[in-house]
């Protein structure tokens, strides 16, 4: 092996590995982002990729890249005219865009270690151990949670319950069909069940419910249940604010106040109304409501930012801009139409199925792509580093070793 074959083998592994593993630290903070080391890395690396397409085979004219790049291209023709119309911030805005070709490039590290020794069986595997590890060494308060999320629930080393509740997903996923160990899809049980993700958890327990009526017994039905609700049993016991927080979304006086709230709004496209309401002054009227907060807050974004959203055919057709909504709406599908509105949600849509049809031949990828579709309404996992590292270096894998099965069979 040559040494830039070498140099490329252990800088693409490394940088996989990393972005996984790693903590979410920015270098320099921006709005609602920010530089992180992954960024630098990642930089490096589409260099190196350029200067290697045609040695590393990698493919240049897949259509669900041109249409992401196409995507791409949509959010920042949507800052640029919000920039003029409304003073969006051009800087973030773009940075928001860009992140989407970050999170692409992991779509041909995928690609390219598909057709190396590295092993996926092991990175899962250590991954599970690492961040249960870190579940409980925080829960004990051995060492902090690096995060700007706080609270009691699992986080290990993520931005959030969310961002691990989907690694988890997809770890839960490949155990299932991988590991003949089961210890280590319990293990992932259990560290779901502790980020309290309620719509996560709930798209994972659909798809092996689905499984388990297709392809398992009774007896192993039984068996599955019995030892979900041993955890979640032993859960609430050690912390009855988990089990409250899966039920709270049933409270009744959460949608009762929902109502009095949206008679109360405005819906011209001003961000400073919108920051003022759902992180500022205002906020702490809305928590002082009854009913579920995190539902209630979330609501709250939701329809201010689809009303300022459709006030003017421009913005209806490309939304306000990447960034307007900061950090969280808390509901992917809600932020694509506001920041780049019909065509980029639509567009955003069919790459999706894209990459799902591509792929519905592999267990893994096509019960993670359910999951996260479904997490999309209520969380902004799109836009969710480490989910979005998942989703394109599996997707950028498979497509490999299809490529390779396909050679083997021509020459059989």
């Amino acid at each position: 092996m040559k040494l830039n074959q070498i140099v490329t083998y252990y800088l693409t592994a490394f940088i996989f590995v990393f972005a996984i593993f790693s903590f979410k630290i920015n270098l320099i903070p921006l709005e609602g982002s920010g530089i992180r080391i992954d960024d630098i890395l990642i930089f490096f690396l589409l260099i190196l990729i350029l200067f290697n397409l045609r040695k590393t085979n990698v493919p240049t004219n897949n259509k669900v890249i041109l249409l992401t790049l196409l995507f791409v291209v949509i959010g920042f023709i949507s800052v640029f005219i919000n920039n003029y119309l409304y003073h969006l911030p051009l800087l973030s805005g773009w940075i928001y865009s860009v992140r989407t070709i970050e999170y692409m490039i992991f779509f041909y590290i995928g690609y390219y270690l598909a057709n190396t020794t590295f092993s996926l069986d092991f990175l899962m595997k250590s991954y599970i151990i690492y961040a249960l590890s870190l579940v409980v060494l925080q829960a004990l308060n051995v060492i902090p949670v690096v995060s700007q999320f706080g609270g009691n629930r699992a986080i290990a080393n993520t931005g959030g319950p969310w961002e691990l509740a989907a690694l988890i997903a997809f770890a839960i996923f490949y155990s299932y069909i991988y590991f003949e160990n089961k210890i280590y899809l319990f293990a992932s049980f259990l560290i779901l069940l502790l980020t309290q993700s309620r719509i996560t958890t709930f798209a994972v327990l659909l798809i092996f419910i689905i499984v388990a009526f297709k392809k398992l017994t009774l007896k192993k039905i039984l068996l599955i249940f019995l030892v979900l609700l041993i955890m979640i049993v032993t859960i609430s016991f050690v912390n009855l604010d988990i089990i409250e927080r899966y039920l709270s979304i049933l409270n009744i006086s959460t949608y009762e106040s929902l109502i009095e709230l949206v008679e109360s709004f405005q819906y011209n496209i001003d961000r400073e109304y919108y920051f003022d309401m759902t992180y500022g002054n205002k906020l702490t009227t809305i928590l002082a409501m009854e009913g579920d907060s995190s539902t209630l807050i979330r609501f709250t974004r939701w329809v201010i930012l689809i009303g300022m959203t459709i006030s003017t055919p421009v913005s209806t057709m490309i939304g306000v801009g990447p960034s307007f909504a900061a950090a969280a709406v808390d509901g992917n599908y809600v932020r694509l139409f506001v920041e780049t509105g019909i065509i980029g949600l639509s567009l955003f849509l069919y790459i999706m199925y894209l990459i799902y049809k591509q792929t519905s031949d592999d267990f893994i990828m096509k019960s993670y792509i359910i999951t996260i579709v479904i997490t999309a309404l209520f969380i902004d996992i799109f836009t969710t580093y480490k989910a979005m590292v998942l989703l394109w270096f599996y997707y950028g894998y498979l497509l490999r070793k299809k490529k390779n099965e396909n050679i083997i069979l021509c020459k059989i």
